[in-house]
């Protein structure tokens, strides 16, 4: 929420755009452990190995220029957000799960390998 507080009280001209995050690489694995973690629920986990096309295999919110520009610094980390999404979540009512659905239309649109 600071990150788009900041945003929106900075004056430009420009449609700039900004990373926000944690700043520090955290892999899939680790995410979906504390996420099961959070919700109480023990899942098989799996890394595939497979991917959409266009996906990058390492990815992590550099925040160089948000700081610069917006004087943003993470003021969250990554399990407190995690906490506070899996918070809302649990509020949520539950719909059908579309997973394997999903998986399907991107592998017919050749956009799953």
């Amino acid at each position: 929420m600071a990150a788009t507080t900041a945003a929106i009280d900075y004056e430009s001209n420009s449609s700039d755009v900004f990373n926000v995050g944690s700043g520090v690489a955290t892999d899939v694995l680790t995410i979906a452990t504390t996420l099961q973690n959070l919700l109480g629920v023990m899942v098989p986990t799996e890394i595939s190995g497979q991917y959409r096309v266009g996906d990058i295999p390492h990815n992590f919110a550099a925040l160089t220029r948000i700081k610069a520009v917006l004087g943003f610094n993470p003021r969250v980390s990554l399990e407190e957000g995690l906490r506070r999404f899996v918070s809302w979540v649990k509020g949520e009512q539950v719909h059908v799960c579309r997973y394997e659905d999903s998986l399907r239309e991107l592998t017919a649109k050749g956009l799953f390998k």
